[in-house]
């Protein structure tokens, strides 16, 4: 069974209980108690002595006091507070850049290119971002993308891998000519 919550505990005390809590309290004896300590809690309460307001000085002072307290504070940051975005900022940077080599290397990995000199003709940037991120996959060895990406072992590849720079260029046009592209 679900008892009453704190709110409705003091729509009761209150004299202003829905009638779900009313019919609720009329069956759970648990509830019937906590009001009743709640009510004996209020009699004690309102039988001892009235506490006299404060003087009317009081509020505007301490106010005042307090802003007062507040300024006087040296404001103190952590080291860490200024650093860390900036940090953020190179390190996504750096993510998005790795992000975008390991795509391209996977592509280039696919279409079995074996050599990085000859896929300038295939990188063709459409923005400075790009022009980073060839600049950057031209300085990776062959093996070091091998390692990273594995390669396909299909007659296909090993065919494109055969081919010269001239001829893969030329396979590249072909290929963006029937593709709708740019020759």
């Amino acid at each position: 069974m679900k008892h009453l919550t704190p709110q409705q505990f003091i729509a009761l005390l209150e004299g202003t209980p829905d009638a779900a809590s009313r019919s609720h309290l009329a069956m759970c004896v648990p509830c019937q108690g906590e009001v009743d300590a709640l009510r004996s809690i209020n009699a004690s309460i309102a039988g001892q002595a009235a506490v006299p307001e404060p003087s009317p000085l009081f509020w505007p002072h301490f106010t005042a006091r307090v802003q007062q307290a507040v300024a006087a504070e040296p404001m103190t940051t952590s080291w860490w507070r200024g650093m860390w975005r900036p940090v953020a900022g190179v390190g996504l940077a750096l993510a998005c850049v790795a992000l975008v080599a390991v795509v391209n290397l996977t592509r280039l990995s696919e279409s079995g290119v074996t050599d990085l000199a000859a896929t300038t003709v295939m990188t063709e940037p459409l923005d400075r971002a790009g022009e980073l991120v060839a600049q950057m996959a031209a300085s990776v060895s062959w093996e070091d993308l091998q390692q990273i990406v594995p390669t396909s072992s299909d007659g296909a590849a090993d065919m494109l891998a055969s081919l010269t720079p001239a001829e893969r260029a030329a396979f590249v046009r072909l290929l963006k000519s029937r593709s709708g592209g740019e020759e």
